[in-house]
């Protein structure tokens, strides 16, 4: 999702260090609920509005609700969007728009195509960038991206069945569980963090509740953590939340840059 940066060729470069490299499917989950998410949503304010000064206006809006966190992706989906028109000329944009037309619509419409081809692209190589997607999740289907009315749809992007497939596997894994839930406690505090203790604690001590697409989604970072072999690495560019998480349970995480 982000052409051209040093991030991305550090990605590669590490990638390339493994003989080899596994996706889990829940990686897949949660790159399409999350990153994949805010393109979109940056895609589909262009396309609703047909203005670059209000997609940024309604960018600056969320920038002061819970949902702030929405604005760095959205930020990176229009850098991406700029790096990918970078070469292009006045000369072609005037062919294309005509001589008269509103600098703001030909930024937006040029932007939002340049968008819209980042996530098609982006999702039709998902299980290309590893040399094995391993973990699939039966309760997931990994449905594409549609476009309706002009505007771009990830429908669904949660499980849809009532439980986790992996509440089985979870739920034997209870030690491991409390494990992890106490390192959480030694952690800085964070909203999110709070509910992967919770959801941690439920599913290791009340084996009989099931587990719902909101545990699922709550756990996060510890998923990984739990479906790691224990001869592999996870390579993460956060290394600060994963590193703790795996050291607990005698496994190791490393980011992009750590040999560089």
């Amino acid at each position: 999702m982000k052409p051209g940066t040093a991030a991305n060729q550090a990605a590669k470069a590490a990638m390339s260090r493994f003989q080899t490299t596994l996706l889990p499917v829940y990686a897949i989950k949660e790159f399409k609920a999350g990153p994949l998410y805010y393109f979109v949503w940056f895609y589909n304010k262009l396309a609703l509005h047909g203005s670059l000064s209000v997609a940024l206006e309604a960018l600056q809006r969320i920038s002061r609700t819970p949902r702030r966190y929405l604005v760095s992706t959205a930020i990176e989906a229009l850098r991406a969007a700029v790096y990918a028109e970078s070469e292009t000329t006045l000369r072609s944009l005037v062919a294309r728009y005509g001589a008269d037309a509103r600098l703001d619509s030909v930024q937006c419409d040029s932007l939002k195509l340049s968008t819209k081809s980042l996530i098609m692209r982006a999702w039709r190589r998902r299980r290309s960038v590893s040399t094995a997607v391993v973990e699939e999740l039966a309760c997931y289907r990994e449905v594409d991206p549609v476009e309706r009315r002009g505007l771009l749809s990830l429908e669904p992007t949660d499980c849809q069945q009532p439980e986790c497939c992996l509440a089985p596997r979870l739920k034997s894994a209870a030690k491991d569980l409390l494990i992890l839930k106490e390192v959480l406690k030694n952690m800085p505090e964070t909203r999110e963090r709070v509910k992967r203790r919770q959801t941690l604690s439920d599913i290791a001590r009340k084996p009989r509740v099931p587990v719902t697409r909101q545990m699922c989604r709550n756990l996060g970072d510890a998923i990984f953590t739990l479906l790691c072999p224990d001869d592999a690495t996870i390579l993460t560019t956060n290394l600060r939340g994963h590193a703790p998480l795996a050291a607990a349970l005698g496994k190791r995480a490393e980011s992009p840059q750590e040999r560089q």
